[in-house]
């Protein structure tokens, strides 16, 4: 009797994980109509054009302009200018968020964001969520990039913030 109270148990459990999982597309909805939220999309050909231009400095480190070199395209949601309150329910729903085909990294070196990754078959994604200070934000990134580069650019954003 007790296993099957825990077998239905872990299913409810299981099933109510798959039922809070979510495309990235259906988190920006919900908070792209507050006020001071910004969506940003930017396509393939303007990234190569930006990345044309930039240069490795304190703000942009090597390892973050060599990630940016293999990705394709981006869209990125600002709640930076967003209400206290605002802010509060993104960082909430952010901790506990969990993305369709997506798989978190383990960033135990990173407080107040997390990273998921996406392998495609020829490009991967990968999800970036900050919930602290200034930044308030939430990233989509497409391109050829591995698991490991995704997570070595979360870290140097993270210590790029954190400089700040």
């Amino acid at each position: 009797m007790k296993k099957l109270f825990l077998l239905i148990t872990l299913i409810i459990g299981v099933l109510q994980g798959e039922a809070y999982a979510q495309t990235f597309d259906e988190v920006v909805k919900k908070f792209e109509d507050k006020k001071g939220a910004e969506v940003i999309k930017i396509p393939g050909a303007l990234m190569k054009i930006a990345l044309a231009f930039a240069d490795e400095d304190e703000d942009m480190p090597r390892e973050a302009m060599e990630f940016l070199k293999h990705i394709s395209s981006m869209s990125y949601l600002d709640m930076a200018e967003c209400s206290s309150a605002d802010k509060q329910a993104f960082a909430t729903a952010m901790k506990s968020l969990t993305i369709d085909d997506f798989e978190p990294i383990d960033t135990e070196d990173i407080e107040n964001a997390r990273v998921f990754f996406h392998k495609g078959k020829k490009k991967n994604q990968m999800i970036l969520a900050s919930y602290e200070g200034d930044n308030y934000s939430l990233t989509l990134m497409t391109g050829r990039f591995d698991e490991a580069l995704a997570a070595m650019y979360a870290t140097a954003s993270k210590d790029k913030e954190e400089k700040k």
